[in-house]
């Protein structure tokens, strides 16, 4: 299990109600194929709805107005977990990721956050795109080097946001530039 991805996804009590099968199919399936396909390693999606003693990690409050400082508190509250996951499943550290997945974006602007190269990350259901878009950052996948394509009708690439986005469609696939991004961070 070395080579494999693993995405833990810690779900936030107030998706309570949501099926893991419905999130799985809307946010995670078209991503785990894109992330197999640029990799050529399995990759493992975990959704958790923690235990105790982690079970404080469902109630995390992620809103706020400063969104960076939101996931470096995620990121101190969450990282005893992801260890012992880490210990109990023989994950390589490097390829481990770690999701906060939430109803609601973060503040009025931002659905989602994640340190790119980095293991931890926030994001929203507010749109189909906010978790692959945020565990394309943990694997160094940028803004810059997104798409917009056209096949009809106007599609972003995973990475791609602005303000004209809800009116574009998804490619639901990243840019070859953030491809070999991605590949290159499995590389080194």
């Amino acid at each position: 299990m070395k080579d494999t991805i693993a995405i833990l996804v810690c779900l936030h009590d107030d998706l309570k109600g949501y099926e893991y099968r419905k999130l799985s199919s809307d946010h995670f399936v078209w991503l785990k194929t894109e992330l197999e396909l640029i990799s050529g390693r399995e990759v493992i999606i975990t959704f958790a709805r923690p235990q105790p003693p982690y079970s404080h990690l469902r109630r995390f409050d992620y809103k706020g107005a400063d969104a960076s400082s939101k996931l470096s508190a995620w990121r101190n509250a969450a990282q005893d977990w992801r260890y012992e996951t880490l210990r109990n499943n023989d994950y390589d550290p490097r390829l481990t990721k770690t999701l906060l997945l939430t109803k609601d974006n973060i503040n009025k602007t931002i659905s989602g956050i994640a340190e790119l190269g980095g293991h931890f990350g926030i994001a929203s259901i507010s749109t189909y795109n906010t978790p692959a878009h945020e565990i394309g950052h943990l694997f160094n996948a940028d803004h810059k080097d997104s798409v917009i394509e056209y096949d009809g009708w106007w599609k972003d690439s995973i990475m791609h946001a602005d303000s004209y986005s809800d009116l574009r469609g998804n490619t639901y696939r990243f840019s070859e530039s953030n491809r070999e991004n991605i590949r290159q961070y499995l590389m080194d």
